[in-house]
C-alpha cells in the first residue's frame, strides 16, 4: 500500500499573509453585498478613489487635503466592482503574492502589497486628472507583486534571463494596455479597466524590489 499523501495542496499551502489578504478581500465583498445595493453604493463612492473629489480638495477656496482625503488611497484597495473582479485579483494575488512573501516574510510583504496599491493609486491620480470615475479594486497591489516576482522568477545569470524578464514586463504591459485601451473582458456595464492604475501598481514593485532584496537578506 502507497504511503498516504499528507502533504498540503499548494493553494491551501499559500503563506499566512497572502491568505489572510484573500480573506480580508472576500470577506469585505460579502458584507457590501449582503447589505444591499444602497449600502455597497454608498461604500464604493465614500472609500473608493473618486479622481475628481480629490482634486476637488486642491481647488482655491477649498479646505485642503485633511488625513481622511488621502484614505481612499488604501480603503479602495479592498473594494471591487464584482466577483469576477475580486476572482481575479484573488487568484493572482495567491500566485504572485505567495511567491514574494515566502522570500521575505509576511510583515514585509503587506507593507509592499499596500504601497503597490497606493502607488497605482497616485498613478492614476495623476494619469487620468479630475475625472469623475471610481476607482476600485486591488489591482494595483496585485500588479506590484508581479512587478516584485520578476527578479526572483527571472534570478540567476545576466544575459538569457535578463532578456526573458524583459519579455514578460512586455507581455504583461502590452497585456494590460490591450484590455485597458480597447476596453476588452469588461466585467460589469458601464465599468472600465484602470490600466494606469496596473502600471502605476506594477512599477511600484519593481521600483522596490532594492528593498525587497534587503529583507530576503535580514530573513536569513
Amino acid at each position: 500500500m502507497a504511503p498516504a499523501d499528507t502533504g498540503r495542496q499548494p493553494i491551501l499551502n499559500a503563506p499566512p499573509g497572502t491568505v489572510a489578504l484573500c480573506i480580508v478581500l472576500v470577506a469585505v465583498s460579502a458584507v457590501l453585498h449582503l447589505l444591499g445595493p444602497e449600502a455597497l453604493n454608498w461604500t464604493l463612492g465614500r472609500f473608493g478613489l473618486v479622481p475628481a473629489l480629490f482634486y476637488l480638495q486642491a481647488q482655491p477656496g477649498a479646505p485642503g487635503f485633511s488625513a481622511l482625503a488621502f484614505l481612499p488611497l488604501l480603503t479602495h484597495i479592498f473594494l471591487h466592482v464584482d466577483w469576477l473582479h475580486l476572482a481575479m485579483n484573488t487568484a493572482m494575488l495567491l500566485a504572485f503574492g505567495s511567491l514574494i512573501e515566502r522570500h521575505v516574510g509576511t510583515a514585509r510583504f503587506l507593507m509592499f502589497f499596500i504601497a503597490c496599491g497606493i502607488g497605482g493609486a497616485i498613478v492614476q491620480l495623476l494619469w487620468v486628472g479630475p475625472q469623475m470615475s471610481v476607482v476600485l479594486g486591488a489591482s494595483g497591489g496585485v500588479y506590484g507583486a508581479i512587478g516584485g516576482a520578476v527578479p526572483i522568477l527571472y534570478s540567476g545569470g545576466v544575459g538569457r534571463q535578463f532578456r526573458r524578464a524583459l519579455t514578460f514586463i512586455a507581455v504583461i504591459m502590452g497585456l494590460n494596455l490591450l484590455f485597458g485601451i480597447l476596453g476588452l473582458g469588461l466585467l460589469s456595464p458601464g465599468a472600465t479597466i484602470a490600466w494606469q492604475d496596473h502600471i502605476g501598481g506594477f512599477f511600484t514593485g519593481l521600483a522596490l524590489v532594492p528593498w525587497l532584496r534587503r529583507g530576503r537578506a535580514a530573513s536569513r
